[in-house]
């Protein structure tokens, strides 16, 4: 089976597992740094744990931050639990990041940060979103912090300029399913030296340092990692993720009516997780070329489909995902289904809109979000791994040109018939 996210772990990343490197992390950072064009990066064991140790840092508490509703939801939980308030707007269609006029009408003098995400690799338009923290600024007299969510987009530019230098700091995540991976983890940058200041001493305050066990857990991750994604074995483990709970702890990483951080959210980074980082950082560009190539071969042999719409091509994205929107006649359960029989698995995320969840239901403002209920619940994403190579996207392909060319037929029995 194609699998529809793989990390793309090779022999330098086992190597580094067994490098004793005490360093590692500071130089993970360092180098971090430098391919983000930043002046300070600092590491987290979850991109998660670096917002909450933000607004810990700079004492923000009981502010309103706004953010977008259809994103991750781990993001409205670190906000929740720095002792703040998510105030959710909706987003566009053009590009599933948040719509910036409801930005514009959102801020008021309860707001003290805006978390900016670049969904899926789709670069925001961040010269708008600076212009309007700016007049909110001078017209409530106070600072609001710009943060750049990057963890879909590392690497993505708005007109040339790196998304990530746009804001006052800037979040990756690092975990397997991320555009590249220490096999968990989190990074935060900045141009404020005085910012990372204050901010690694609440880490040195607050944070763990637990190196030992934790590195051989992830030595034994790594090889489980490369054993679940390998060819032939990726089909047994769709079938775990999809009929047993065996895989939970892995891939289930919220509880809809729950709001909460992993336990171990307030640990620093393992030298073994620093070690695979800086390979993969190595790897970067070519990451970047692939997934570009890929979602060209995409662009061109999919455009025109009567029920399956892609965004427009948008200079400067870097395709974390690469996603479609089914015609609301379309079950989605349905055609993943029928994509899988195919052999190529076609998944969805995010399978949510923040607001309509159980556990935010009564702390969210009442504004509709109608766009991210809708990509919510008719939004799929394609295979885009760097490791697949031009076959595998002709299967693709192939597959759901074949989907659309019996959709007549194979709809009948999903949307039934009048009586």
């Amino acid at each position: 089976m194609i699998p529809r996210l793989k990390p793309h772990l090779g022999k330098k990343e086992f190597f580094a597992l067994f490098q004793y490197k005490p360093d590692a992390v500071t130089q993970f950072e360092a180098e971090f740094a430098r391919t983000f064009e930043a002046q300070q990066a600092i590491a987290f064991p979850y991109g998660r744990s670096a917002l909450w140790a933000f607004f810990k840092a700079l004492n923000i508490e009981n502010a309103e931050i706004i953010m977008p509703a259809y994103t991750c939801v781990v993001v409205a939980h670190a906000i929740v639990f720095s002792g703040n308030i998510p105030c959710f707007v909706d987003i566009t269609l053009d590009n599933y990041n948040m719509d910036l006029n409801q930005v514009e009408l959102a801020i008021n003098e309860h707001t003290r940060a805006v978390v900016a995400t670049h969904l899926f690799g789709y670069p925001l338009d961040v010269d708008r979103l600076n212009e309007i923290v700016q007049l909110a600024e001078k017209r409530y007299g106070h600072k609001i912090w710009v943060i750049q969510d990057c963890a879909h987009s590392f690497g993505s530019r708005w007109q040339g300029q790196l998304t990530c230098k746009a804001g006052d700091i800037a979040l990756f995540g690092l975990n397997t399913a991320k555009y590249l991976t220490a096999l968990g983890g989190g990074m935060l940058t900045t141009d404020n030296s005085e910012l990372a200041t204050r901010i690694r001493q609440c880490c040195a305050q607050t944070f763990l340092n637990r190196q030992a066990w934790r590195n051989w857990e992830r030595r034994v991750y790594f090889l489980a990692t490369k054993m679940a994604f390998s060819r032939p074995g990726y089909s047994f483990t769709h079938w775990l993720e999809h009929n047993t709970h065996v895989l939970d702890r892995f891939v289930r990483y919220y509880d809809e009516h729950k709001i909460d951080l992993p336990q171990d959210f307030q640990r620093n980074l393992t030298t073994v997780e620093a070690s695979v980082g800086q390979v993969q950082l190595t790897r970067l560009k070519d990451f970047e070329e692939r997934r570009r190539a890929i979602a060209q071969q995409y662009y061109i042999a999919l455009h025109g489909l009567r029920h399956l719409s892609i965004p427009p091509w948008q200079e400067g994205a870097t395709y974390s995902h690469f996603v479609a929107l089914l015609a609301p006649e379309l079950d989605r359960t349905w055609y993943i289904g029928s994509m899988a029989r195919a052999g190529i698995e076609i998944g969805y995320k995010l399978e949510y809109c923040i607001p309509y969840m159980g556990a935010y239901t009564s702390l969210c403002n009442y504004s509709p979000f109608s766009k991210g209920l809708n990509a919510s619940r008719q939004i799929i994403n394609l295979p885009i791994s760097p490791t697949l190579n031009d076959e595998d996207v002709r299967r693709v392909i192939a597959a759901i040109q074949h989907q659309e060319a019996n959709f007549s037929q194979q709809i009948t029995p999903i949307i039934g018939v009048s009586h």
